[in-house]
């Protein structure tokens, strides 16, 4: 049986998701690394933590990338700076991503990161609704990219 640790994981997570993006178009001098800048949608979170712990580790320098990790301001914000070329890549939520490309934001996805998320419906405490079935008849708003 085969091991896989998470230091493994974490390491091709992040390192994995960035040498995707900058792919083949990555040649540099002997002893010279590529500069690139990530832009998340938000402040610092879990998600965001392999990313941080692979550029702690060295992990990015070693295939040769020096990471910049910038905090984001929303999917939205972070999108527009990818788009406009002011940032390399952005970390954000894959359906804002696709409103942009529908508006012409020159963007693609490279990778699903997680499957599962930390987002969640919030009601008002005391609204009776508690299983998907009370949900029938409602109307639910929601918006793409941030509060």
């Amino acid at each position: 049986m085969m091991t896989i640790s998470r230091r493994d994981i974490l390491g091709k997570l992040g390192v994995g998701a960035v040498s995707c993006a900058i792919g083949a178009t990555a040649v540099r001098a002997q002893g010279q690394l590529t500069p690139l800048t990530i832009t998340m949608e938000f402040t610092p979170q879990g998600c965001h933590g392999p990313f941080y712990l692979a550029r702690q580790k060295g992990w990015f320098k070693e295939v040769g990338i020096d990471l910049t990790i910038k905090d984001g301001k929303g999917s939205v914000v972070t999108l527009s700076l990818v788009g406009a070329g002011q940032s390399d890549l952005g970390f954000c939520t894959l359906p804002t991503l696709a409103i942009a490309r529908s508006k012409g934001v020159p963007v693609k996805a490279i990778a699903n990161i997680s499957h599962k998320n930390s987002y969640g419906l919030i009601l008002k405490k005391g609204s009776g609704l508690k299983v998907p079935q009370d949900f029938k008849g409602k109307r639910i708003v929601y918006t793409t990219g941030s509060i």
